[in-house]
């Protein structure tokens, strides 16, 4: 399954689901088409050749994913009849279903989104709160206009939203994708209700998607690890609660994200610069995706950074500098170059430690259009 969807930046993107193999020849074919950032979800198999290729140019998607890495997510067999599919859920999911259908005055509505009150009433939801997990309008409003995006509504009897989910479906493979889900914590009634509302949800979204002919409804994810820290203890928490409704654990290669415009735009770069570069000391800001990938491109040019700063990762990674190491350097005979987003790098040049390397002109984005 593909979606085509615009960011508000204007990137042209290209999200793939479920794809069962892909190839380096997959991946340029895109370029072709003029897509400026590639997303691949839940892939198959994935050839060398893609990474040998990209490298460090590629974004994983998940939190530890590389090459090599599997991922995972759980699935439930829609094939199943309705008994199977329940029984199969551990007790404490079944007594929750049982209480939220037979006892708690609880409304649940599941529909395909085919008009923006539908679509204003999710990303508000799902949107709103200080921790909430955004999710980018432009990418629903192309999977609705796709046909594949469905909500569903768990309600009190007073209409109060307790809990909100969202479905893609892919009917080339029967599959229906867990996208999104935000419990309302802001109300007094879920304090009563627990985790029905969502165990409920679920259940029901499993006998509805059934109902119109999908074999499988995967979780959209699921977390395995044996390290203890409090990131992943809440990630194990949430896996051991998908668990509860049975079902079994597939594995994937690690999904990523080709960011061609971005990789155009660093290659770009350090090639204009590459003659400037080699007669002065060079700095790399930025040690994420992209300074990877720029250090690989320098290196290639056989340029070779003196310090790099990364005021995040310096903590963990002794060969990372604040941007404290400015003050000992010349702007005259020292080149910054910025591996940041733009908005970031703008926010760099008004930091008065590199006030000297602006005026300069030795303080550069890799990410600007064009480099002067």
């Amino acid at each position: 399954m593909e979606i085509d969807w615009t960011r508000q930046d204007g990137r042209c993107v290209k999200s793939v689901y479920f794809p069962k193999n892909v190839s380096l020849c997959d991946i340029e074919k895109y370029v072709a088409d003029g897509v400026d950032e590639l997303q691949v979800w839940y892939p198959s198999n994935i050839t060398k050749d893609i990474y040998s290729h990209y490298g460090e140019g590629l974004v994983y998607i998940g939190l530890d994913g590389g090459e090599g890495i599997k991922e995972y997510s759980l699935r439930v067999d829609l094939s199943q009849n309705a008994e199977a599919i329940f029984s199969g859920m551990h007790g404490n999911r079944k007594y929750e279903i049982r209480r939220g259908k037979s006892r708690d005055p609880l409304e649940i509505e599941i529909s395909k989104v085919d008009d923006d009150k539908m679509m204003h009433t999710y990303l508000e939801f799902q949107n709103s709160g200080k921790n909430a997990h955004v999710v980018d309008g432009n990418l629903v409003r192309a999977a609705i206009k796709r046909g594949c995006f469905y909500i569903g509504i768990c309600k009190t009897e007073n209409k109060e939203i307790l809990a909100l989910h969202a479905w893609l479906t892919n009917w080339q493979q029967k599959i229906v994708i867990f996208f999104s889900g935000k419990t309302n914590y802001n109300s007094v009634a879920i304090k009563q209700y627990g985790s029905r509302p969502v165990s409920l949800l679920h259940y029901e979204a499993m006998l509805f998607f059934k109902r119109l002919g999908y074999m499988v409804y995967d979780f959209g994810g699921y977390y395995i690890s044996e390290e203890e820290n409090e990131r992943n203890r809440k990630l194990l928490s949430i896996s051991r609660f998908k668990e509860s409704f049975g079902g079994e654990v597939v594995s994937f290669e690690s999904g990523f994200v080709v960011p061609f415009k971005e990789i155009k735009q660093i290659s770009h770069a350090i090639q204009q610069l590459s003659l400037l570069l080699r007669n002065k000391e060079v700095v790399l800001w930025g040690m994420g995706n992209r300074g990877q990938f720029a250090l690989k491109l320098l290196n290639k040019l056989s340029i070779y950074p003196r310090y790099f700063i990364d005021n995040t990762l310096f903590k963990q990674n002794k060969a990372y500098k604040t941007q404290n190491i400015l003050c000992d350097l010349s702007p005259e005979d020292t080149i910054v170059l910025v591996a940041t987003s733009y908005s970031t790098y703008l926010k760099i040049m008004r930091e008065d430690i590199c006030k000297r390397y602006v005026k300069s002109s030795h303080l550069y984005c890799l990410l600007e259009k064009e480099v002067n």
